[in-house]
């Protein structure tokens, strides 16, 4: 909590969950933990952004939580995955 960030990995998908090459989507992560440091928006390399290091979400909370990303390069919101949730502990 509030000392290391985590690592975020999002991928682009089909319905048999293999990455989609070529994707350069821009990813937006938002997380339940209201007070988590979040990083800015990235772009996707072929179907993959990868939020790490200073990049990384810096959780501020203890608890069940999670993490949604979200494709925002048109105008509106085309998908959001949401990940299991994850405890953190002190």
């Amino acid at each position: 909590q509030g000392l290391n960030p985590t690592t975020v990995t999002v991928n682009a998908c089909d319905g048999s969950w293999h990455i989609i090459n070529g994707v350069s989507d821009t990813v937006h992560l938002t997380s339940s933990d209201s007070s988590a440091y979040l990083p800015p928006n990235m772009a996707m390399v072929n179907g993959t952004a990868t939020f790490s290091g200073a990049n990384g979400v810096l959780f501020q909370s203890t608890g069940s939580i999670t993490v949604t990303a979200a494709d925002v390069t048109s105008a509106t919101v085309t998908n959001t995955a949401t990940s299991a949730a994850v405890t953190i502990s002190n």
